[in-house]
């Protein structure tokens, strides 16, 4: 689910590509920062989507820091979180 403020943008079904497992790890060990993008068809919904926006993945809420278009059907949204 991505939100913008308190309003739900959209509940969409993604792709999602998380960074690699020694990403993972040491963010974790550093409190740093952990990516991931998460691909979804692109419609006027989906590309409204912005930097004031935040994701729930996984129990974990994402801030969105991206989103550009991918192909032709698609938008890759980039998000982070701290590890």
């Amino acid at each position: 689910m991505i939100q913008g403020g308190a309003q739900e943008i959209t509940a969409a079904f993604a792709n999602v590509n998380y960074g690699t497992g020694a990403e993972r790890r040491r963010a974790g060990s550093e409190n740093s920062v952990i990516g991931a993008t998460a691909r979804l068809i692109s419609t006027e919904k989906t590309q409204s989507i912005n930097s004031e926006c935040f994701a729930e993945l996984d129990g974990s809420t994402w801030n969105v820091t991206g989103n550009v278009p991918y192909g032709r059907r698609e938008r890759d949204i980039t998000l982070t979180r701290r590890g």
